[in-house]
C-alpha cells in the first residue's frame, strides 16, 4: 500500500518533470529527476514514519536508555531533574 510519502513523491516527481517538460528537457533526464525526488520523499517518510508506522522516527531517536536513571519511571533522554 501506498503511504503518503509515497503519494506526495509522485506528485512533487510529476510536477517537476511537467515544468521541466516546458523547458526542453531531454526525456532520461526527466526520468533521473523523477526518481530522484520520489526516492528522497520516500526516504524522508521512512526517517520521518509514516502513519503505517514504518521509520524509528525522530521522537524515538536516543531513548535507547530512557527510564535507566534513578528507576522511578519512564523518563525520556534528558534524564531526571
Amino acid at each position: 500500500m501506498f503511504t503518503r510519502y509515497d503519494l506526495m513523491g509522485y506528485g512533487f516527481g510529476l510536477s517537476a518533470v511537467l515544468i521541466l517538460m516546458g523547458f526542453g528537457v531531454s526525456l532520461p533526464q526527466l526520468l533521473l529527476v523523477f526518481f530522484l525526488i520520489v526516492t528522497a520523499t520516500r526516504v524522508y517518510g521512512q526517517r520521518k514514519g509514516g502513519a503505517d508506522g514504518r521509520g524509528n522516527g525522530r521522537r524515538d531517536a536516543g531513548r535507547g536508555d530512557a527510564g535507566l536513571a534513578d528507576g522511578r519511571g519512564d523518563h525520556d533522554s534528558r534524564g531526571v531533574r
